[in-house]
């Protein structure tokens, strides 16, 4: 055999050769190209199962607020003059009809005590069976509230009625006495104006939650400044009732606020003493839209 044929004969081998290779390569790269195919097709389909789901939920929960909004109108139609329940008497209807969820609430009441009077009693140095004692006065007084609400909601009453209002007279009475009794005149007295006081905490522990984290964080002393400062810009405080942040003197209070907070801190509580002003046109809004349906 003349070299020229074993050449193309090498040749043609040496194609065979290259053309199986080629064509393994591209039989791999198809089975792979197929396999991503089928990947990618069952992606796509949970993608679309996981759609089509949320789709229906959304329909349904659409459905549901147009059932609710339609037995609504329906049921104020019917009764247009029936006044709607206060979450007072909502939550002392829930509390009457579920006896397990009252006891909860009691032992959820009782163990805020705890946080909620830790400054009367780091005020008064009371002992921890004194604190034990106050804390089962503050308890049995809150039931009693709850089972005035639940009797005049039974009889349909309101809890401004001369009678319910006579009874609740009477509830706050034997607290006081009972607080007399346990810490002294001084003591109840203090305890009572730390009552009168409470609803101030709030705008102050929310304006001292915003700089908590900065570099001039409210102190103890502080605090109890300002609480002083806004007990003595609230109306109603200053008349003997229980202070409310809706009725403070806000500019009497933040001119002198200022005196004694840093930059940030006066800045939250600028920002803070918006709030009451706020709530109130909020509230006077939905009177308005209530009174027009």
């Amino acid at each position: 055999m003349n070299k020229s044929k074993i050449l193309w004969i090498t040749l043609g081998i040496t194609a065979a050769a290259l053309g199986l290779g080629f064509a393994w390569v591209e039989l791999g790269a198809t089975q792979q190209a197929e396999a991503r195919i089928v990947e990618i097709a069952g992606k796509r389909s949970a993608l679309n199962a996981h759609a089509s789901a949320v789709r229906q939920r959304i329909e349904a929960a659409a459905k549901s607020e147009d059932d609710f909004k339609a037995a609504l109108t329906e049921a104020r139609s019917r009764s247009p003059g029936m006044p709607r329940p206060t979450p007072a008497q909502n939550l002392a209807a829930l509390l009457e009809a579920h006896p397990e969820l009252r006891a909860l609430r009691s032992t959820s009441f009782r163990a805020n005590l705890a946080l909620t009077y830790l400054p009367l009693f780091d005020s008064l140095k009371l002992s921890p069976p004194q604190i034990e004692k106050f804390k089962d006065l503050l308890t049995e007084r809150e039931e009693e509230r709850l089972d005035l609400q639940s009797t005049a909601q039974s009889q349909g009453l309101p809890m401004s009625d001369p009678a319910i209002a006579a009874l609740r007279q009477q509830q706050d009475d034997k607290l006081h006495s009972d607080e007399v009794e346990l810490l002294g005149d001084a003591g109840a007295q203090a305890a009572q104006q730390f009552v009168r006081m409470q609803p101030l905490e709030n705008p102050i522990n929310d304006m001292a939650s915003f700089v908590a984290h900065t570099a001039t964080p409210l102190t103890a002393p502080q605090a109890e400044q300002l609480l002083n400062v806004l007990a003595a810009s609230s109306s109603q405080f200053q008349a003997g009732g229980t202070a409310n942040p809706q009725n403070v003197d806000w500019p009497a209070a933040l001119a002198t606020a200022k005196t004694f907070l840093t930059p940030a801190q006066y800045a939250a509580l600028s920002a803070e003493s918006q709030l009451p002003q706020v709530f109130k046109l909020s509230t006077q809004f939905f009177k308005a839209e209530t009174a027009q349906k």
